[in-house]
């Protein structure tokens, strides 16, 4: 990054591995609406960036191990490498480390489980749905893979908008039973199609500062909502508008193991269909248009995903 919405391709030196590090080769490399903060230059920092970011949910080989390390040369691993994923070698460590050997999973679908792991995460501090309303605001890859799993854990009601009518369509398919449009209007359709009531959990999937103003609104007395889209620096919460409703606030971010272990397998098994949101295949030569499209949600995009190993 050497400005706000741009991006250079240079050459640097190959990293050279510490005491309890791998090198990795990366080979797919997945947009997510957190690295879009600070392509748009929402992130406090001086440019030109170091070199790598904004980038962190990757598919990359072993290039270089430790003898003792459970994991050997040429093995592919789910990898989120320190100093960002926008390169051809990384380092990492165990902790960022899972394999997809035996899952036989393509690289383009294996690499999603980093946009699945953070949603089961989320669906676990949700807890109990079934049988209440829930409201998601936002409909991209996030949003719509929330979506898919809230669906599937019993809701009396799932209700979901965003601003982009593709998103809406793809809403339904993946399990909504209304999906209405963002702006003006919004609320006094959730009022209509709640009965006046609004909404048990509402999940905020975008990470704006005016969709997160619009969570509380939406929510019942006593409600709960969940905030899961990553703000930027710049954003702020109003108490108020939460302490008149008694609402119960809680986030999400980094996902445990467990959740990436469980999203492996549910891609192996073919229990969600994470493919169907990966709109774009771009090489990484392209990096620069790859960000343009997934920043202007135009062309229909939903997931984009970089070839690392196509430049």
């Amino acid at each position: 990054m050497v400005a706000p919405r741009r991006l250079e391709i240079i050459e640097i030196p190959e990293p050279v591995r510490a005491p309890g590090q791998m090198v990795v080769r990366l080979t797919r490399v997945t947009i997510c609406g957190s690295d879009l903060h600070e392509f748009r230059g929402r992130t406090p920092r001086n440019y030109p960036w170091a070199p790598g970011n904004p980038a962190h949910e990757c598919l990359g080989r072993i290039v270089e191990t430790e003898p003792s390390f459970p994991f050997r040369e040429g093995e592919a691993v789910l990898v989120r490498p320190e100093g960002g994923g926008l390169r051809d070698l990384g380092v990492t460590t165990l902790k960022d480390l899972y394999s997809i050997e035996g899952t036989g999973l393509a690289p383009d679908v294996a690499v999603m489980a980093q946009l699945l792991a953070p949603a089961l995460h989320a669906c676990k501090r949700l807890r109990n749905v079934r049988g209440k309303t829930v409201f998601i605001i936002g409909q991209g890859p996030a949003g719509l893979t929330l979506t898919n799993l809230i669906r599937g854990m019993g809701p009396g009601m799932l209700v979901a908008t965003d601003l982009v009518p593709e998103r809406l369509e793809e809403s339904l398919a993946r399990g909504a039973d209304e999906a209405i449009p963002g702006g003006e209007n919004l609320l006094k359709k959730a009022q209509e199609i709640s009965g006046n009531r609004m909404f048990d959990v509402v999940v905020e999937a975008v990470g704006d500062q005016e969709t997160i103003n619009l969570a509380p609104t939406l929510a019942r007395e006593k409600g709960m909502v969940l905030l899961f889209g990553i703000p930027d620096f710049g954003t702020t919460l109003t108490p108020r508008s939460f302490f008149g409703k008694q609402l119960h606030i809680t986030t999400t971010e980094y996902p445990e193991r467990s959740d990436f272990l469980q999203a492996l397998r549910m891609l192996s098994k073919g229990d969600i269909d994470m493919e169907g949101m990966i709109t774009h295949r771009l090489p990484f030569s392209e990096v620069q248009r790859a960000y343009e499209l997934a920043d202007a949600r135009a062309d229909g995009v939903l997931r984009v995903v970089l070839n690392m190993e196509d430049v």
